[in-house]
């Protein structure tokens, strides 16, 4: 998954250095500045255009708000304040989410699969809207967009797709299929799985180190301990 660049708005030395803390544990993503102020807000995002910033709404010289309408350049925002009052006005500037101080790392995790999400379809759907495989149905071969794909299994020779259309089977390996798929959307979780991490719908811990992975459609999946550490670094670090 490509990195995506992150700066940080917070007056408070030690919440910022705790809400850093809390995002480079995520490995996707990468913290490029730190404001402590609106003038030093305006110009990290101006001269860096992150993907996100973590913004407080309090800070000296004015607010958050006042960051967002003087930038040149406004990106994904994650509000992060003491005060509830100011939720209704940060959800009208589009935020990602609005995190509400002292917030947990679970509440953090949140955020974050939402930021994931929304990055997500705007980063990587173009690389796979178009691309399309063939796959047998009965005597005929039809096209198949990987995007309608939840998942892909191995079933003898054959590799099993699952989309809402049903099962399909393709003729190919899935070590082969793998190189073909983007990174950014579909994980090998186990030497018999792929899934598309859009259609995942809960992961549970199962057993020593391994999850099992529940998609949309209801197939559980059980990701071996590599498949595991894969999916750590894809969505987030899971307790």
């Amino acid at each position: 998954m490509a990195q995506v660049r992150v700066v940080i708005v917070e007056d408070e030395a030690i919440s910022r250095r705790e809400l850093k803390r809390m995002v480079d544990a995520i490995e996707w993503l990468v913290c490029v500045s730190e404001a402590a102020h609106v003038t030093a807000a305006i110009d990290a995002i101006n001269h860096h255009q992150p993907d996100v910033i973590f913004l407080d709404i309090k800070i000296p010289g004015g607010t958050g708000f006042d960051v967002l309408n003087q930038a040149d350049f406004v990106p994904n925002i994650i509000f992060t304040t003491a005060f509830s009052d100011f939720a209704v006005d940060a959800f009208d500037h589009n935020a990602v989410d609005f995190l509400l101080k002292p917030f947990s790392k679970k509440r953090f995790d949140i955020a974050i699969g939402k930021l994931r999400s929304k990055l997500f379809d705007r980063l990587g759907q173009r690389h796979v809207d178009s691309t399309k495989v063939f796959v047998s149905s009965g005597s005929s071969m039809l096209p198949l967009t990987l995007t309608e794909v939840e998942h892909f299994s191995v079933n003898g020779d054959y590799v099993v797709t699952r989309s809402q259309d049903g099962e399909r089977l393709l003729n190919t390996s899935l070590s082969a299929l793998e190189l073909e798929l983007d990174p950014r959307q579909f994980v090998r979780i186990h030497r018999a799985h792929i899934v598309n991490i859009r259609y995942v719908h809960r992961m549970k811990k199962q057993g020593d180190r391994q999850l099992l992975v529940q998609m949309r459609s209801g197939a559980s999946l059980l990701s071996s301990r590599a498949g595991t550490k894969k999916l750590q670094r894809f969505f987030w670090k899971l307790d």
